[in-house]
């Protein structure tokens, strides 16, 4: 029998429940990070839980960059699951292309 952590979560994605549950640590995490300059967040799930606890909005598609108010850059980036690199959703040079962009921008400073 799998064990229940090894297996997707229906549709692939998280429930509004468990987002939910999980919001206040993101929130209690990012108010740790006072000096962060770029973000990565990764997927559409990770991409939106963000914007929900920081009160911003931005267009997810992967490589897109925003530059938030408080001048954070937000980069997205399709997750590196399984399902996206096996279909090649993600490829190879896709996830090198967004870490070349994020090193980037850290060092821009």
């Amino acid at each position: 029998m799998l064990d229940h952590r090894s297996r997707a979560p229906p549709g692939n994605k998280p429930t509004p429940r468990e987002l939910a549950n999980c919001r206040p640590w993101l929130a209690g995490e990012l108010e740790l990070l006072t000096r962060r300059r770029v973000v990565l967040a990764l997927g559409r799930v990770g991409h939106d839980a963000f914007l929900k606890v920081s009160g911003w909005r931005a267009r997810f598609a992967h490589g897109a960059v925003t530059r938030l108010p408080d001048g954070t850059w937000l980069v997205a980036s399709y997750h590196p699951s399984r399902q996206n690199t096996n279909t090649g959703t993600l490829t190879r040079a896709m996830w090198h292309a967004v870490f070349r962009r994020v090193r980037a921008l850290v060092d821009r400073g």
